[in-house]
């Protein structure tokens, strides 16, 4: 038979989800290539998707848009590349994705809209689309956001996602929605959180940067503070001045003591884990 059409376009939204894909798949195996895939991908699409105020428009001519697909998976995607690289550039890529989907698609009614009304044709959904998966993910990406900038901004359009995937009317619905006790948990849990403190240029600090990259957690927080480059995005904890890099496992702003050695980290992370605080 034929070969299937392939679609030729390239779609912020489908590039975010293939971006957070590669990272993730970095992160376990250390593969290089994947990680520069998802650089590449992500520059593009900030040159050729992105629009004014931190939103990412979907296709090039972005029809009926914008959505808060594309602007979502590429936030997610910005998160995904500042942990597995600790690159600024990547959390500013993230901040103007959440500043723009709190102000463009935040519904005061109750979670967040798909699309955005346009301003120029005034064409709007007769019923307020918002599919269930999409709320879950939006929220808990203000979830991330509040753990990576510790902004009290982020917080609450987190509770607001919140409160509509616990709202009485989706409780009433025939098949559960498993998201939903996810993003509860995230928002109710501090997330382990794991801090490289060394320069980025220093294959020790890198050595341990990896060690925390293949630490499984699904809800983790990965920092890597170069001194250099000034103080953290959430710089809530202090951590001690060293003559060599280190790594600390945290949680609920309780350290461990410096790890040195990138073999021991994810012993060290499991104990602190495991202690009760």
């Amino acid at each position: 038979g034929r070969a299937p059409r392939v679609d030729p376009n390239i779609y912020a939204r489908e590039n975010g989800w293939a971006i957070s894909g590669l990272t993730a798949f970095h992160a376990t195996t250390g593969d290089q290539v994947a990680l520069d895939a998802a650089i590449t991908a992500a520059r593009w699409i900030n040159a050729n998707r992105a629009l004014p105020g931190g939103g990412f428009k979907h296709g090039d001519t972005d029809r009926g848009g914008p959505y808060l697909g594309d602007t979502l998976a590429m936030g997610q995607a910005g998160l995904d590349l500042y942990a597995a690289t600790g690159g600024r550039e990547w959390l500013q890529m993230a901040r103007g994705a959440g500043d723009f989907i709190g102000q463009t698609f935040k519904d005061d009614a109750g979670g967040f809209l798909t699309s955005a009304k346009s301003e120029a044709t005034g064409a709007v959904f007769a019923k307020a689309a918002k599919p269930l998966d999409e709320q879950v993910q939006v929220t808990r990406f203000f979830t991330r956001l509040y753990r990576t900038f510790g902004a009290q901004s982020d917080k609450p359009l987190a509770e607001h996602g919140m409160r509509y995937l616990a709202s009485d009317a989706l409780m009433e619905m025939p098949r559960a929605i498993p998201g939903s006790l996810l993003a509860d948990r995230e928002l109710g849990a501090e997330p382990t959180h794991i801090t490289i403190v060394g320069h980025k240029d220093d294959p020790r600090s890198e050595l341990l940067h990896k060690a925390g990259r293949a630490y499984a957690a699904v809800n983790k927080r990965l920092d890597w503070w170069d001194k250099r480059e000034g103080p953290l995005p959430n710089p809530d904890v202090t951590y001690p001045e060293l003559d060599e890099p280190a790594a600390f496992a945290c949680t609920n702003k309780i350290c461990s003591l410096p790890v040195f050695d990138p073999t021991l980290l994810a012993e060290t992370v499991g104990k602190l884990r495991a202690t009760p605080n």
